[in-house]
């Protein structure tokens, strides 16, 4: 949740092309870790991209979404949680999601507009 402001995507390649797609892009550099993200109960918004996949859901179906939070051996550790460098003494991870009115967690898909096939032909 430290990570969870926004930035330009440009940043990470100081500027040298423009980054591609547009996906939220969260910061990287350790002025940009809020270490009181969720302090005192607070709650945050948190967006990011999930992978793309090709499924096309029509009006009523349901999907189900499994989150997981088992990375923590691929990334680099974060020396506020984790200040001894060792993973067996790092903070543990601790995932927490709202169903209460007013407060609840949800996913937003895209919507894809009902665009009519091409009409070419072969010749």
């Amino acid at each position: 949740a430290g990570w969870a402001g926004l930035h330009d995507g440009d940043e990470q390649v100081l500027g040298a092309v423009d980054v591609k797609p547009e996906l939220p892009w969260h910061g990287y550099k350790a002025d940009q870790f809020d270490a009181e993200a969720l302090a005192h109960g607070k709650t945050i918004s948190m967006r990011f991209d999930l992978e793309p996949t090709s499924w096309l859901f029509k009006k009523g179906h349901k999907i189900r979404v499994s989150i997981a939070g088992v990375d923590k051996r691929n990334f680099e550790l974060n020396k506020a949680s984790c200040s001894t460098g060792e993973i067996e003494s790092c903070m543990e991870t601790i995932l927490s999601f709202h169903r209460e009115e007013g407060m609840r967690s949800n996913i937003e898909l895209p919507i894809i507009p009902n665009v009519p096939a091409s009409s070419s032909t072969a010749r």
